[in-house]
């Protein structure tokens, strides 16, 4: 399984060191960085103002089907 997280949750987890290609738990569950979106962007091209959808808080985008195949809870993350 793959997802891929915003800046500020890159930045949390691994300071200044590389995220992708690197493994995650989520749940117990591990799954592998793919990619860092850009700050400012959003679902399909964004918000006003170039704000992302979190505010600047930690954020995860992953398939639906990881969702619902772990009930991943985003709050248990290392």
């Amino acid at each position: 399984p793959v997802i891929i997280i915003n800046p500020a949750l890159a930045k949390q987890l691994f300071d200044d060191r590389e995220a992708v290609g690197r493994q995650v738990r989520l749940d117990g569950k591990q799954v592998e960085i793919i990619g860092i979106f850009e700050p400012g962007g959003g679902f399909l091209g964004g918000r006003p103002g170039g704000q992302s959808s979190s505010g600047g808080d930690p954020e995860i985008w992953m398939p639906i089907q990881l969702m619902r195949k772990y009930g991943v809870s985003l709050r248990r993350m290392s």
